[in-house]
């Protein structure tokens, strides 16, 4: 991978996201949450990604779209 793809990667990864607001009394449980990881393979980045959303949404479903 050359350097314009590693720094097309780490772009997207640090997009800001939409962000929506739920009251501590109102968690949405993980198995009721699809995230959809866009862009790029990397071989540095896209394992650390999935296995970081995997960790706090453990029963999400992770779509990866390249």
């Amino acid at each position: 991978m050359h350097g314009g793809q590693q720094q097309q990667v780490a772009s997207i990864l640090s997009k800001p996201t939409a962000m929506v607001y739920t009251p501590p009394s109102e968690k949405i449980p993980s198995n009721k949450i699809n995230v959809v990881v866009q862009g790029a393979i990397s071989a540095e980045h896209t394992q650390n990604t999935l296995q970081s959303i995997r960790q706090y949404l453990p029963e999400a479903e992770l779509i990866l779209s390249t």
